[in-house]
């Protein structure tokens, strides 16, 4: 009975063990994992001798001499480094990381935060010889209007981050002119926003509210009277036969020419992603927003030049590309209609007798042929003009 019974028990011991086999595998793996394996264990405190003075540590016990040299002891390794001098090795810790997209504030925005318009008007009006500065007012007048015959802008009226962003474009030869940029590069921040500041504060040029009548008059005097209908032909006029009634063909090249600005002004041109100049400039180039100049009353050499540039690539400043993109779809006879309609203050068709509550017959003629689609309209952003 013995010996079965010794055999019993032997089995059942094996059949509970099993369970606990994997059980004490997983607390020795949480135990080693904790770091808790390579704890070293506090040595009991040496016995002090009789005479109560503590024995000195002992030091690094010799191999034995009974041991072979490679079965002695491995040499200790170097100790590590001290927190604080592994934290000073690696540096100090990175900076926070900010949330979200937040865009650099463009250079202009400094140049304007104190900017003294008093010190823009010395500067205009008598520059300083001793740096080499010379007058602004000597190339742009006195009041900040241009000659309207020549290729130098007018500068009263515009948005003082427009010119400011200018100015520091000629500084940096984003944007090349000789004289200017020679100019910018002896101001500094400060005197760049003190000329933008004076500038923005006088008032635009006369031309663009006064150009678009005195053009309109000059147009009708020069051009011979439209003959009436039944009227008898005019010997002296041979682009009219008898009992026709057409007009002279300098005015139909002039009226040809103004419907062409017209219709880029307020239609644009869907077929070739050409949107409205007045989407961004402003209606009959009036000016809108602060990087968005006025075109009104600009000499029309200076619109076609910095058309042309443009169209070029030769004048590369704007955001983007984008005005380099519409100018390089204009023909040339679009830039020389474009230029003489702002120049004269951006005069529509509306100036024109019509009936009442009908549109300017350049965009009424967009519209019929589907070119004034709002799909076309919103092409690409900014219209077709340059900023001045």
């Amino acid at each position: 009975m013995n010996r079965p019974s010794r055999a019993m028990v032997a089995v059942l011991a094996l059949i509970c063990a099993g369970p606990l086999l994997p059980l004490a595998a997983a607390v020795y793996r949480v135990w080693a994992d904790a770091g808790l394996e390579g704890t070293p264990i506090p040595a009991r405190a040496a016995a002090t001798p009789a005479g109560g003075q503590a024995a000195p540590p002992a030091g690094p016990a010799a191999p034995s001499a009974s041991l072979p040299p490679s079965q002695a002891d491995p040499p200790a390794l170097p100790a590590s480094p001290a927190p604080a001098a592994a934290a000073s090795a690696i540096g100090p810790p990175p900076a926070p990381r900010r949330e979200g997209f937040i865009a650099p504030a463009p250079a202009w925005e400094a140049t304007l935060r104190a900017a003294d318009a008093e010190l823009g008007r010395r500067l205009a009006l008598e520059g300083e010889a001793a740096r080499g500065i010379q007058a602004c007012a000597s190339c742009h007048g006195p009041a900040g209007v241009a000659d309207p015959v020549g290729e130098i802008p007018s500068l009263a009226g515009l948005a003082a981050p427009y010119l400011a962003k200018q100015m520091l474009d000629f500084r940096s030869a984003a944007r090349k002119q000789p004289i200017v940029t020679g100019i910018m590069r002896s101001l500094d921040d400060a005197e760049i926003g003190a000329l933008a500041a004076y500038y923005a504060t006088l008032p635009a040029s006369p031309r663009s509210a006064t150009a678009p009548a005195q053009a309109r008059s000059a147009q009708s005097t020069a051009s011979p009277q439209r003959p009436t209908a039944g009227s008898p032909p005019s010997a002296s006029d041979p682009s009219q036969k008898d009992g026709d009634v057409t007009a002279p063909s300098t005015s139909g090249s002039s009226q040809r020419d103004e419907d062409v600005a017209v219709r880029l002004d307020t239609v644009g041109d869907g077929a070739r992603a050409l949107p409205a100049c007045a989407n961004c400039h402003g209606a009959r180039g009036a000016g809108a927003g602060e990087l968005l100049p006025r075109l009104a009353g600009q000499p029309s050499a200076y619109i076609e030049t910095q058309l042309r540039a443009m169209r070029e690539g030769s004048r590369a400043n704007d955001d983007g590309g984008v005005m380099r993109a519409f100018a390089s779809r204009l023909t040339e006879a679009e830039i020389q209609a474009l230029a003489r309609y702002y120049a004269a203050g951006g005069r529509d068709a509306a100036s024109r007798p019509q009936a009442s509550g009908s549109l300017p017959a350049a965009q009424s003629r967009a519209v019929a042929s589907g070119s004034s689609s709002p799909r076309h309209q919103a092409a690409d952003g900014p219209s077709p003009t340059p900023p001045s």
